[in-house]
């Protein structure tokens, strides 16, 4: 008899032997291997935190932000414009090749469904001032909306989640870090003053 039919011999008999012993042991192993896999892969294929590449983070007063760096005219025009929410500890930085002054610098809350605040940051790292922005309804004529300016010459502005400031007492003055990737972003910055409005 050859070994698939003694196999199937067992199956049919209800007492496994060694075949059906090595039959379950393999289902197990792969369940295993299968379980593996799921640990460290989420169900979209992307690696989990801490596994893949880290994002550009930005640290202000011992908190970090993970931020988007948009690119191009019309992702800075956007920003966090047409979002329901923006979550704690996430953000989006705006960079520019040199410092600008107040009046080279506005900020609007186009199309923003949320609240959001902005922090301006100079050239050496450190907060200029902050501010609430409050959501404007849809569709606002852009000669109403209002106006956002750092109070002297800035070369960042962060906007994060409304509220994320006052709540995390980051203020005028605090010490700004980048990590690796966003001082990389800031040697590759386009020419100042690009997009936003200016």
């Amino acid at each position: 008899m050859r070994r698939d039919e003694r196999d199937r011999g067992a199956r049919q008999g209800g007492s496994p032997g060694k075949s059906g012993s090595s039959w379950w042991l393999t289902a197990l192993l792969l369940l295993a291997a299968a379980g593996v896999l799921a640990w460290r892969f989420d169900l979209i294929g992307r690696l989990r935190p801490g596994r893949g590449p880290e994002p550009p983070t930005v640290r202000i007063a011992g908190h970090v932000f993970a931020v988007e760096l948009p690119r191009g005219k019309d992702a800075i025009e956007l920003g966090l414009g047409n979002r329901p929410e923006v979550p704690a500890g996430h953000g989006m930085l705006f960079i520019y090749a040199a410092p600008l002054r107040p009046d080279q610098m506005t900020f609007w809350m186009k199309n923003c469904l949320v609240g959001l605040d902005i922090a301006f940051i100079s050239a050496d790292r450190r907060i200029v001032n902050t501010l609430a922005m409050k959501a404007q309804p849809p569709n606002t004529p852009e000669k109403e909306l209002e106006r956002y300016h750092p109070t002297a010459p800035a070369q960042f502005a962060l906007e994060v989640a409304g509220g994320e400031f006052a709540r995390l007492g980051i203020r005028a003055g605090d010490a700004v870090e980048f990590s690796p990737q966003v001082e990389q972003a800031v040697r590759a910055a386009p020419q100042a003053g690009d997009g936003l409005g200016n």
